[in-house]
């Protein structure tokens, strides 16, 4: 079998199917028994499955690279078991893959013996012992070797030489390594600081030109760019948020040229299967935009979505909060070319509490299907025990799998066995799309900025992702409009309402992109405030001045209420008032003192803005009632009505086949009368009663 894919699905030898696979680490794993676990994940539905190929196993002592000398060791064995019961095979091997081992799998010997090699601070120091610097010359030298004789291993094996493995993972979790522990990487040899063709240096005089330009911006006087340092003791305001934006971005291009860089060394090995990668959660995706474009299109890049690992988790199960994000990294994943995969989908847990229970399983995998999820990998199918002096948490990785260490059959097998079911009965999905009333915009530069504007007190950076998760997207769940992420620093659908929820700072671009949207007759709900400087924090008032310069001051009142068109809504914040509107505009909200304007609404010929300032979190419904009647009257196109809010509801769409996922992501249950709207009219589906946990799909049509 091969495997290919394009934006919509995978294809399995050209046909539209789920990728359906399970950890299954072979190392661990008794070899007496591999057969009979493979059978159990072929028969309750599986089609492939991955393994780690750890380095610090397989390479125990530096020059030592072993395979097939021991049962632990014999790759070759587990391949050719794979391709007899039929299954495809993904090898994941790092250099990096965590599984709890030591050194999060990089060999004792490289990080012990080479310290020079490790990741540093932005102060110079190590910071963990097992965080490596990428593109290190000698790590990649270490890393060169290691793929060469995986490689020479894994060639006979692969599809395009009539062998079950499919594809080959880059890495594991990028950047993880270092952020996780406290920093991301500051290497001076792997960055080149100070050197004039050091990848730091070249980096800005590419983004500057001129060193001239780079000192009027971080208001410094360096006489060259080799003279840069990413310390900014000597800057102050602005130009220090200027620089560490600067330097996460270069820093984020270094990840991409290391992915490239292990894709090559394969390459040159003869490896000639597509490659991928797993972003280590949601909030990862937006680090690696320029991946999938750096590495080609034989690519594809992943996701990671667990919802409880220990109890520092901020759930025990798959919760609604769990459900907005992996919705959001399936859009994410999609607008960079991929069809939605999940590399890691949990199949239990290196903790033992909170428990893995089946029915939480059955409804976290449904959730992800719910969301756009094409294809899955379960962490992990079964376990087993780690070899002497090489796990972290403990002796016997069981993971609470499926399919335990000592081999047993858990009830949660069961959640795979219905779930797989569900996949195999309605395949249809694999070339369905998500239906969306309302798009959300967002650019790459704010999801980024997540990830250091702490650091540099850029507030409402934060504050904007966080209205999309607390505020926006809860308030659409519980209505009847539907929404799906877009990108704005691409065009613009002018066919579907858009709102975003504004940081300060919006780039050049995605301003003049909306600004053509409503040009062209797209309708805008624009929140939070009115972006004013650009991604580089430069002044940038494009959209303010298309809306006709408004002005604000200090909120006085101590009004609890916001009135949107005479509607009392509760929750909504307005530090600021308008003292002066737009030209042309419209008040369309004020404090509950009617005297302070919170809102305007303005037409631009066929298109409309609706501007409303503030913070706002969703408790209750009545901001739910107030985004609905928005989009109402922007003419978004309903999608599934629920008499119970607290019910969610997808829709997909394929030709003339409709179907409807039902979302109870709560510990009780619920029921709701259920109204699915389409082109052709109406359909009622009468009173649906939901188990707690349960998700359910429905073929409307």
């Amino acid at each position: 079998m091969k495997l290919s894919f394009d934006k919509t699905s995978l294809l399995i030898d050209g046909e539209r199917r789920f990728l359906i696979s399970g950890e299954f680490p072979y190392l661990r794993v008794p070899k007496s028994d591999w057969a009979r676990r493979l059978d159990l994940f072929v028969e309750c539905g599986g089609n492939c499955v991955a393994s780690y190929v750890p380095w610090l196993i397989h390479e125990p002592e530096e020059g030592k690279i072993l395979f097939d000398d021991c049962d632990e060791r014999d790759l070759t064995d587990f391949i050719r078991l794979v391709d007899s019961k039929g299954l495809m095979l993904i090898l994941r091997p790092g250099p990096y893959v965590y599984s709890e081992l030591i050194n999060s799998g990089l060999p004792t010997w490289l990080v012990k013996n080479y310290p020079e090699l490790l990741a540093r601070d932005i102060n110079g120091n190590i910071f963990c012992r097992e965080s490596v610097s990428y593109l290190h010359p000698l790590f990649l030298e270490k890393v060169g070797k290691w793929y060469g004789e995986f490689s020479r291993v894994i060639k006979p094996h692969l599809c395009t030489n009539g062998g079950p493995i499919v594809m080959v993972q880059v890495d594991n979790e990028l950047i993880g390594a270092q952020e996780w522990h406290g920093s991301i990487d500051y290497n001076p040899i792997t960055m080149g600081f100070g050197v004039k063709d050091g990848r730091y240096p070249v980096y800005l005089r590419k983004k500057y030109n001129k060193i001239s330009a780079l000192n009027a911006v971080y208001e410094t006087d360096y006489a060259d760019f080799s003279d840069v340092t990413p310390k900014h003791e000597r800057d102050h305001g602005k130009s220090v948020a200027r620089k560490m934006k600067d330097y996460h971005d270069f820093y984020c291009e270094t990840i991409e040229e290391y992915a490239k860089t292990l894709g090559e060394i394969l390459k040159s090995n003869g490896v000639d299967v597509p490659l991928c990668h797993n972003a280590a959660g949601p909030a990862m995706v937006p680090l690696f935009k320029g991946l999938n474009e750096r590495m080609g299109g034989d690519f594809l890049l992943g996701v990671d979505n667990y919802y409880a690992l220990d109890l520092n988790w901020a759930q025990n199960n798959p919760t609604p909060q769990y459900f907005t994000r992996v919705s959001f990294a399936a859009d994410l994943l999609k607008n960079l070319g991929n069809p939605p995969v999940v590399f890691e989908m949990p199949g239990g847990s290196p903790s033992q509490v909170p428990p893995i229970l089946r029915e939480d399983l059955y409804a976290c995998y449904m959730a992800n299907l719910a969301a756009g999820m094409k294809g899955v990998n379960y962490y992990i199918f079964t376990g087993g025990k780690n070899l002497p002096d090489t796990g972290i948490t403990c002796d016997d990785y069981d993971f609470s799998a499926v399919v335990s260490s000592n081999g047993k059959v858990r009830d949660t097998y069961g959640a795979l066995v219905d779930f797989h079911k569900v996949l195999h009965d309605n395949e249809w999905l694999c070339g369905a799309e998500r239906v969306a009333s309302v798009q959300v915009g967002t650019e790459w530069q704010t999801l980024r900025g997540n990830h250091y504007a702490a650091k540099i007190n850029a507030a409402n950076t934060l504050k904007a992702q966080y209205y999309m998760d607390k505020c926006v997207t809860f308030s659409l769940m519980s209505g009847k409009y539907s929404s799906a992420y877009a990108n704005i620093e691409n065009e613009i659908d002018i066919s579907k309402p858009l709102i975003i929820c504004s940081p300060d700072s919006m780039s050049l671009k995605a301003q003049n992109n909306v600004i053509k949207f409503i040009e062209r007759g797209g309708k805008l709900l624009l929140l939070s405030t009115i972006p004013m400087t650009d991604e580089n924090f430069e002044p940038c008032t494009a959209l303010y001045d298309f809306l006709g310069k408004s002005e604000f001051a200090e909120n006085d009142s101590d009004s609890c209420v916001t009135l949107v068109n005479d509607r009392r809504v509760y929750g909504i914040n307005c530090a600021k008032k308008i003292t002066k509107l737009p030209g042309d505009a419209e008040t369309f909200a004020t404090d509950g003192t009617k005297t302070n304007v919170c809102g305007f609404k303005k037409r631009f010929g066929k298109g409309e803005v609706i501007y409303l300032g503030g913070s706002w979190l969703t408790t209750d419904f009545n901001q739910a009632e107030m985004t609905e009647d928005i989009m109402l009257y922007f003419g978004a196109v309903p999608c599934v009505e629920r008499s119970n809010r607290t019910v969610y509801a997808t829709m997909f769409r394929l030709e003339e086949r409709i179907g409807i996922f039902l979302l109870n992501l709560y510990t009780g249950a619920q029921e709701t009368n259920v109204i699915v709207h389409t082109e052709n009219g109406k359909t009622d589906l009468g009173k649906i009663s939901l188990k707690p946990m349960e998700v359910r799909f429905i073929n409307v049509k």
